[in-house]
């Protein structure tokens, strides 16, 4: 085989190397399941994860009420325990409340802007209530209990002891109100599949860490094999030189 095909044959052996890593290495690369937003506001938002519980201080007893799993709470300050957050707007569903959540109970997402991030949710709460009824001067009767229902917004469960409440927005203060005075409570999810995507990938876990490597070592390979075709190559091409052959002498001639 004349040199100049060897030498296009290695050229294109290399090249198409290349390009397979290229492709290779895009196929590999993690893809977000949903847009990700600038976030312009430098706002950072973290997703509540499942039994994430909102505290009024940075004490584990000071627990107020669980928050809406998948939903998100904008991070304020953050803390190797505690993170001190935000949740719901100023607006005119409900009150924002600010607390703390512990550090494990949330994921924080970097430069994303979630649409809707707070639940808007609203229970419908029944109040029992004595009416006086007056017949003539001096004569009052009790009157049996009515009952009116309210539909107040919602911010999450609160379990005491074997009692549940749910703690609603009343009056611009949380207030927590029995649960069987309360219309069962049965919110949505939130709509962007982020949640599902943290609980399989095993973000901050050992196997997600094991899997970043898995494009390194496959480039690495490439790489290898590239470079072996390269040496081949030239092993190849100094081999087709001709030497002259080596004199061999049977005797010296000493004259």
């Amino acid at each position: 085989m004349k040199r100049k095909q060897m030498y296009f044959i290695v050229l294109l052996y290399t090249l198409t190397m290349l390009i397979f890593t290229f492709i290779l290495m895009q196929s590999l690369s993690p893809k977000a399941s949903i847009t990700v937003n600038a976030a312009s506001n430098n706002a950072t938002y973290a997703k509540i994860l499942d039994n994430c519980y909102f505290y009024e201080k940075q004490e584990s007893s000071s627990g107020m009420f669980i928050l809406p799993e998948s939903y998100y709470v904008k991070i304020l300050s953050k803390g190797s325990i505690f993170h001190r957050v935000s949740y719901l707007d100023e607006d005119d569903f409900a009150t924002a409340v600010q607390g703390y959540v512990l550090a494990t109970s949330v994921h924080i997402i970097e430069n994303y802007i979630p649409q809707n991030p707070y639940l808007q949710y609203k229970v419908s709460v029944t109040f029992k209530i004595n009416i006086l009824k007056t017949n003539r001067v001096n004569d009052t009767y009790d009157s049996p209990l009515d009952e009116i229902q309210i539909e107040l917004p919602f911010y999450g469960i609160s379990k005491v002891n074997t009692k549940v409440y749910n703690c609603v927005n009343y009056k611009n203060k949380i207030a927590a109100v029995d649960s069987k005075a309360c219309s069962t409570i049965n919110y949505p999810k939130h709509p962007d599949s982020l949640l599902q995507n943290i609980n399989n990938s095993g973000i901050g876990s050992g196997k997600n860490e094991q899997s970043n490597f898995l494009p390194l070592i496959v480039t690495s390979v490439i790489v290898i094999l590239c470079l072996l075709g390269l040496g081949i190559s030239y092993f190849i091409f100094n081999g087709t030189k001709k030497h002259k052959p080596i004199q061999v002498f049977d005797e010296i001639d000493e004259s």
